[in-house]
């Protein structure tokens, strides 16, 4: 049972108990994630026991189930601090002012969903545009190669394809590594980039494309705070500047995206 906060509107608490019950809902994916780590420690115990040769795989799979599990209980606390949180109460006096309840349910998911761990996808990005600048030194050798051949007279080379490898080469020189995904590419589309910086980065991406609210001084407040509350760390703060400066970025940056 959660204890809510005597501000949480209805809808709110609505919102929030449908995603943790029910068949899908989160509480059941927490409990069948500890059952799956179980099962993958008592088969690890049990390989170490009688000496299997397999306690590598069997070790692989137990840490899995161990992140898996972490993974669905950090999800889940992190929601419950978005509506047990005493610094929330502000929060919700904050949004009343300016939002229907339905309009603060999508505000408090559209916290929540911004907690994506980017790591994975910077990663990728990274990857992505090595790729693509190796791509773009191979063309360009094969289109230098290309025209070397047709100059010496034998076999049939047209320009055309020269050019046409030419232009792959200049399409890969410039490209920018979007993921397609409007909030990743808000959050890590900057080098040298701080978690809160990601955070508020994604949380407004949500608030603009999905919610569609006004950046208005009482939701900037609410976002500042909520930011905090989510971000959890106590050699963390955030401030209403910090916001409106997250806001005139992704501002000026939603063209690219």
């Amino acid at each position: 049972m959660i204890e809510f906060l005597p501000a949480v509107p209805q809808a709110v608490r609505e919102g929030i108990e449908a995603i943790f019950s029910g068949r899908n809902g989160l509480d059941f994916w927490v409990a069948e994630r500890g059952r799956q780590l179980a099962e993958a420690q008592a088969a690890f115990a049990h390989a170490v026991k009688t000496g299997d040769t397999r306690i590598d795989e069997f070790r692989r799979a137990m840490n899995k189930a161990r992140e898996a599990f972490a993974s669905c209980q950090s999800e889940r606390e992190k929601l419950i601090r978005l509506v047990t949180h005493p610094e929330m109460a502000k929060v919700y006096s904050l949004l009343a002012d300016s939002l229907s309840e339905e309009e603060q349910a999508r505000f408090i998911l559209a916290a929540w969903d911004a907690q994506i761990d980017f790591g994975s996808v910077k990663g990728t990005r990274a990857k992505a545009k090595e790729l693509a600048a190796e791509i773009a030194d191979k063309a360009k050798e094969l289109a230098a190669l290309m025209h070397e051949f047709k100059s010496l007279g034998f076999g049939v080379v047209q320009y055309e394809q020269i050019e046409r490898i030419e232009k792959i080469a200049d399409t890969f020189a410039t490209w920018r590594p979007l993921h397609g995904n409007i909030v990743i590419d808000a959050a890590t589309t900057t080098r040298q980039i701080s978690h809160k910086q990601t955070y508020l980065r994604a949380f407004i991406a949500l608030l603009a494309e999905k919610v569609g609210i006004s950046f208005t001084p009482k939701i900037i407040r609410a976002i500042a705070i909520t930011a905090e509350v989510a971000i959890d760390d106590p050699d963390v703060t955030v401030t209403p500047r910090e916001v409106r400066h997250a806001i005139k970025n992704w501002e000026n940056s939603r063209e690219k995206f």
